[in-house]
């Protein structure tokens, strides 16, 4: 199975090589009813090692696409679909939803299993900033089965209401978007966690904040990274937990991204207070 899915991964990347210009917003129809929005492949690995000189290796493959349907001119089928395998196991992502909607989609109304209004604030899977997934990002609510309305105001002004169903209860999300700013909130009556999040970017500066609480617990997570040129940025990545009183992630990194002809990526290096090891990590898109 690990020599398929390797044979499947430079299949992908040897295809996207030659048609680099066309694996976004791909045209699929001769009505342009059907779009591939995006097509993804990455390789990431990750080496970290203490003063014991104790080494650890992670790797996590993923490979996948969305597309829409835009079936009659207020309706629309969304689809995506992600094969990952990380450490050698397998792992799959599928959303499917239906989004009825007004003309210049103003209006909307979407139901299916997809990401929530909360999810919307990081990054999704099929993006690099997805794949290579911070600690405080990795924290947000993720993707259910659900409904979820927006009313879009104006190009920068959004509010948005949803309901999901997590653990066989209901779970509910509010977001806001207005210029720079995003905020979102949950609220899951199965565990009753309470969860508020607020991202911002402002020129080089991209800040994510996210609050938990449960019964037993309040955590507060934050990713903030500055970029200070040449396609480098300094990077924290931080949980607080109130009731213990300390740092549960404590992470300080810098990152250099890349962008050669057809090929993408990152290195990152970085050190881990909580598990007191210096890790870096290489990713390879397209």
């Amino acid at each position: 199975m690990k020599k398929i899915t390797v044979l499947v991964f430079y299949f992908v990347l040897a295809f996207s090589l030659n048609t680099f210009s066309q694996i976004k917003n791909i045209i699929a129809t001769s009505d342009s009813s059907i779009v591939v929005n995006n097509v993804y492949a990455g390789l990431l690995n990750s080496t970290s090692f203490n003063s014991d000189l104790d080494v650890e290796h992670a790797h996590n493959l993923r490979i996948g696409a969305n597309a829409t349907w835009q079936l009659v001119p207020w309706l629309k089928v969304k689809t995506l679909v992600a094969y990952g395998r990380v450490n050698d196991k397998d792992m799959n992502i599928n959303f499917f939803s239906l989004k009825l909607h007004s003309k210049g989609e103003r209006l909307g109304l979407e139901i299916g299993r997809m990401p929530t209004l909360s999810t919307e604030l990081i990054p999704m899977p099929l993006s690099a900033t997805g794949h290579f997934s911070t600690w405080a990002e990795s924290r947000a609510t993720g993707p259910a089965i659900g409904a979820k309305s927006i009313i879009r105001f104006n190009e920068k002004n959004t509010l948005g209401a949803g309901i999901s169903l997590r653990n066989d209860e209901p779970e509910y999300h509010l977001k806001l978007e207005s210029g720079i700013f995003k905020a979102a909130s949950s609220y899951a009556t199965a565990n009753e966690k309470f969860q508020v999040l607020a991202s911002a970017k402002m020129g080089e500066v991209y800040s994510i904040v996210i609050f938990d609480k449960l019964a037993d617990s309040r955590m507060l997570a934050n990713f903030t990274s500055v970029s200070i040129g040449n396609e480098i940025e300094l990077c924290l990545d931080a949980g607080y937990e109130f009731n213990s009183k300390k740092f549960e992630k404590l992470e300080f990194g810098i990152l250099k991204n890349f962008d050669s002809h057809f090929l993408k990526g990152l290195f990152y290096l970085c050190y881990k207070q909580e598990a007191k090891v210096i890790e870096t990590t290489f990713l390879l898109h397209i």
